[in-house]
């Protein structure tokens, strides 16, 4: 390819036949490991696809307003979360996929830190109990959405209960957790508007199916959602 020597090695895009192509820089024998591992990192967050990223946006931007018609001020970091997630979404466009081998993909997707994951898993339990008052949100909907993410953050909080490091594991989707899925005690009692000592004591009762990790009680997600429905009735 002409003057393929030249442009490797100069990290840039070069323009051939009317053709961007990518170039990588191609590291040599005098690049230092610790530049190696900073290009190289294992984090623990939850991949929204954008469509459902986009979803979250709209019920958060619900929440703030149904919020501030009952108490008359938006709850903090609500609309700001929203309005990450609506650029995140804008960001994305337009949705490519690049599949390289079975193992390897780049997906354009919309990322959240645990963290940021745990507060939407809240903001929209709050969104069910205010849509019980102003019946305008698809409640199971919003539901569904929220057990997913749970699911999604038990997961990581498992893999990091076997003593991975602080970095954690593998960008984890919104799917199943290889153990059926299991919630804090904090989650479940979020999800099922009690205290945690009441979720402790149901897992001890064994009202509520739950797996024990030394003093640690972890609901399954399953569990939760059939005494969350018979709650409810």
């Amino acid at each position: 390819m002409r003057n393929g020597a030249e442009r490797c090695g100069t990290g840039a895009e070069t323009l051939e036949g009317g053709v961007v192509t990518a170039v990588v820089r191609v590291p040599g024998d005098d690049v230092a490991p610790a530049a190696i591992r900073a290009a190289v990192a294992r984090v623990d967050v939850v991949q929204l696809a954008p469509d459902l990223a986009r979803v979250i946006a709209h019920w958060l931007s619900q929440y703030a307003a149904l919020a501030a018609r009952r108490s008359g001020c938006r709850p903090g970091g609500v609309v700001e979360m929203g309005l990450a997630l609506a650029e995140a979404v804008v960001a994305d466009r337009p949705g490519r996929e690049l599949v390289i081998g079975v193992s390897v993909a780049r997906v354009d997707v919309v990322q959240l830190s645990l963290d940021a994951a745990r507060r939407i898993i809240a903001w929209l339990g709050r969104l069910v109990e205010l849509a019980g008052e102003f019946n305008s949100v698809a409640v199971e909907a919003v539901r569904r959405v929220q057990y997913v993410l749970a699911e999604a953050c038990a997961a990581a909080q498992s893999r990091n209960r076997d003593e991975l490091p602080d970095v954690g594991a593998t960008p984890i989707a919104l799917s199943h957790d290889e153990n059926g899925g299991v919630l804090t005690v904090a989650q479940a009692a979020s999800l099922l508007g009690v205290k945690q000592d009441t979720v402790r004591k149901w897992c001890r009762g064994g009202e509520l199916i739950a797996e024990r990790h030394g003093s640690r009680w972890f609901p399954k997600v399953a569990a939760v959602q059939a005494l969350q429905r018979t709650r409810g009735k």
